[in-house]
């Protein structure tokens, strides 16, 4: 049906004997050990980039953000309603 969200069976959890072993294999390969980061200035500076794609930092949202500094800029400067001459709505 349309409209009807789906729903997922919740999943069991690990029963403790298999929660053991998991920690134990990660104990042994230890992969905490391998995530380094960039190395290189270039690597680095890529990795900086990557906030500015998406979220707050994205090109959509920092265009909003200026475009809404600029015009409280200009309300305050002009002490009135920029936005519009009509009352608010309700």
């Amino acid at each position: 049906e349309l409209g009807k969200p789906k729903t997922r069976k919740k999943r069991r959890p690990y029963p403790p004997k298999h929660r053991e072993h998991l920690a134990q294999k990660a104990r042994e390969h230890k992969p905490w050990t391998a995530s380094t980061g960039p190395k290189t200035s270039q690597g680095k500076a890529a990795s900086a980039r990557n906030a500015t794609k998406h979220g707050l930092y994205g090109e959509d949202a920092t265009t909003l953000k200026r475009r809404l500094a600029r015009l409280l800029k200009l309300q305050k400067t002009y002490g009135e309603n920029i936005l519009g001459t009509c009352a608010p709505c309700p």
